[in-house]
């Protein structure tokens, strides 16, 4: 079915192998760009929901739920297939690879706790509709998220890591 589609959406029909390779590599390409903008395009209309429009629009929950889907399904199809897992040869290597975990974690949190505080205060604001919630509880809450994200995401990311020098 994938190959029928793409060659409806594209016109291409690969033959060999490596047309086919290098049809999926730019597809697969094009996939990361598209998920990435159609983030970016839902922080967008947040923010934009949040300090223009003051309520939250059918578009910005349209983008919001495809955004959580579409993450949902990628996320549960690399688990699927134990493509999240990274596998090191011995010590030095699994101490590379945990330090390696420890700037993600920092990275996602660094980008993670914004998107976080925007969509939070456009549920208070919109919910309340007293206004945007106060320094304090914005402070409060982005330690909470903060914290309580990166300890989840640093304990998953090390769950994933197989010691391949130990016998399972």
């Amino acid at each position: 079915m994938m190959e029928q589609l793409i060659r409806w959406s594209f016109g291409v029909n690969s033959h060999d192998e490596y047309q086919r390779a290098e049809r999926d590599k730019i597809l697969s390409q094009s996939t990361v760009l598209v998920y990435w903008l159609l983030n970016l395009g839902m922080l967008v209309s947040l923010a934009a929901d949040a300090f223009w429009v003051r309520h939250i629009t059918t578009g910005t929950v349209v983008l919001v739920v495809i955004s959580f889907a579409w993450n949902a399904m990628v996320n549960v199809r690399l688990r699927k297939h134990g493509l999240m897992q990274v596998e090191a040869k011995d010590e030095a290597d699994l101490k590379r690879i945990y330090r390696q975990i420890n700037f993600q974690v920092l990275r996602n949190m660094l980008f993670i706790v914004p998107v976080v505080y925007i969509a939070w205060a456009l549920i208070i604001y919109t919910l309340d509709g007293n206004g945007f919630p106060t320094l304090h509880e914005t402070i409060v809450n982005m330690i909470g998220v903060t914290v309580g994200g990166a300890i989840g995401n640093w304990l998953y990311k090390r769950q994933q890591v197989v010691k391949a020098w130990e016998d399972n």
